[in-house]
């Protein structure tokens, strides 16, 4: 039976608390440019700790077994296919210029896509709250819309419109492509190493 030792583990909540706490950890992974530690308490469920919030790792003299039916990748998958998962149902029309990169993102099981002649897509998402969207949507510009929920297509606009009154009181500098948008992979390389299905 596999064996391993226990970490008395400080880590950071996306709140800015600090929790400590006996961990068991069973493994790590890489994703979207960040390292994550699949680890139990002693009594509880496996969870994931993004290891840039754990600010301790110590060993203790304490060790586990190993749970014999427990696989970090299955988990793993399992876990991202739950994430953000809901009722609250998205549709996204995309332009041809943003298909093929749409195309690679990561969808649920639950998303739907359809295509159209001309190129273009319909996404239709099913998530947990739709919040999260807003930044990702926003950084397609005109190649990615809203169709609903409404309170969505108006969060949008307003953060577009209070984007564009901060630029409107800028000063240019240096040449902009005719359509005011970079045709390359800015936006991948923006996000520290992501990349799309990481």
């Amino acid at each position: 039976m596999l064996t391993a030792t226990a970490l008395e583990a400080t880590w950071r909540t996306k709140d800015g608390q600090h929790k400590t706490g006996l961990l068991k950890p069973y493994g790590a992974v890489w994703k979207a440019g960040e390292w994550h530690m699949v680890a139990a308490h002693p009594t509880g469920a496996p969870a994931r700790f993004r290891l840039n919030l754990v600010d301790r790792l110590q060993p203790t003299d304490l060790t586990f077994a190993y749970p014999e039916d427990f696989s970090v990748r299955e988990w793993w998958q399992q876990t991202m296919e739950d994430y953000g998962k809901g009722d609250v149902r998205v549709t996204l029309r995309v332009a041809p210029a943003a298909r093929e990169e749409l195309l690679r993102l990561s969808l649920k099981s639950t998303s739907r896509v359809h295509e159209h002649d001309d190129g273009s897509l319909t996404i239709v998402l099913f998530v947990d709250r739709w919040e999260w969207l807003i930044p990702l949507v926003t950084s397609y510009g005109p190649d990615v819309e809203i169709t609903e929920p409404a309170e969505l297509r108006t969060a949008v606009v307003a953060q577009l419109r209070s984007t564009l009154a901060v630029y409107d009181r800028a000063v240019p500098t240096g040449p902009v492509p005719p359509d005011g948008l970079p045709h390359d992979d800015s936006r991948l390389r923006s996000t520290h190493g992501r990349h799309p299905g990481a």
